[in-house]
């Protein structure tokens, strides 16, 4: 079975990105499979070539292609990757949109959707909203976390408490700077406390300021490392020595690093939009409010004197390494 991959124009501009790890990590877990997976190269793949098409994220550039897929017979899969916003908003636009005879993302979106032979969802709560918004019938929506690479554990904690110069745990923080991220939440919810906290990452390159009001709000139990490589022994060692993975998003739709940090052992601050009872969180994870910041020092002044429940690690490793989610996306091909 050979399958082609696609993605947004630009999503491997940033390698740092969610997308762009999801979309690597899919492909990694394949190696051992008896699948041919290749990355679309718009120069000299023909879809025609191919038995499958799977786009990573739901945007209108594809639309062009997916209608050639249709007309060849091939199976389209989307691993959709929606903002969950207003379904009645949505549903709305794309009401006045058909009215007005107009092509809005809303109605592209729909359109792809409805053209798809499969769709996968990270949680219930997109499927929900996908079936809610655009009326898509549920049963070819499919609900597969994000598998967990595998290259975070048995991280040495000493190579980033050196190059810090810290001696004890932190709290850390993954993921590009922007007002979404709400880093400047954690750095004013710990600016009168001794906690350490780590940030890794860089500035969004559409809101450069953010990362800048960041580090001039930063007191000096703040600690900025830059962009890291997921492969690079360092993010694995960021993982060992933290004590705390906060994600404190206003929206968010799946968040790798509390998976990371939990399947690492760390104990879990997160935000409240995520759906931590469907991901088995709920007992092991101190939900927040994301624009409440003494709700937001007290979770993490909890988590970071809790005692770590080592068993959640092995629970995670489980239920979302890589291979066993490897499998889900392998049954959804055979079916089609």
């Amino acid at each position: 079975m050979k399958i082609l991959v696609n993605s947004y124009y630009n999503f491997a501009q940033n390698t740092a990105g969610g997308v762009y790890s999801k979309v690597i990590n899919y492909i990694h877990s394949a190696k051992d499979s008896d699948l041919t997976i290749k990355q679309f190269d718009v120069w000299n793949d023909k879809v025609i070539d191919y038995d499958i098409i799977h786009y990573f994220a739901l945007k209108a550039e594809f639309m062009d292609q997916m209608y050639m897929a249709k007309k060849l017979g091939k199976k389209i899969v989307i691993s959709s990757i929606v903002t969950i916003a207003d379904a009645k908003k949505t549903r709305l636009k794309i009401k006045l949109g058909r009215h007005l005879h107009l092509q809005t993302n809303e109605n592209i979106r729909q359109s792809m959707l409805q053209m798809a032979d499969a769709i996968i969802t990270e949680t219930h709560k997109e499927k929900d909203y996908i079936v809610e918004a655009y009326g898509i019938d549920p049963a070819k929506i499919h609900v597969i976390p994000n598998g967990v690479s595998e290259e975070i554990l048995d991280g040495d904690p000493e190579l980033i408490m050196g190059k810090l110069g810290l001696t004890r745990p932190f709290v850390l923080q993954v993921g590009r700077f922007d007002s979404n991220k709400n880093q400047l939440s954690v750095i004013r919810a710990l600016k009168d406390t001794d906690i350490p906290v780590v940030f890794v990452g860089g500035a969004d390159s559409s809101a450069p300021n953010y990362f800048d009001q960041c580090k001039k709000e930063a007191d000096t139990n703040c600690y900025f490392t830059g962009w890291i490589k997921h492969s690079d022994p360092l993010m694995a060692s960021a993982y060992a020595a933290a004590k705390v993975v906060v994600l404190p998003s206003h929206h968010e739709i799946f968040g790798n690093a509390i998976f990371e940090g939990a399947m690492t052992k760390s104990n879990i601050v997160a935000t409240d939009v995520l759906p931590l009872e469907e991901f088995g969180f709920s007992k092991n994870a101190i939900a927040i409010d994301s624009t409440n910041i003494t709700n937001i020092k007290e979770a993490i002044i909890k988590a970071y004197n809790k005692e770590i429940d080592e068993t959640f690690s092995d629970f995670v490793k489980e239920k979302y390494s890589l291979s066993a989610i490897f499998v889900q996306h392998l049954n959804i091909y055979k079916r089609l």
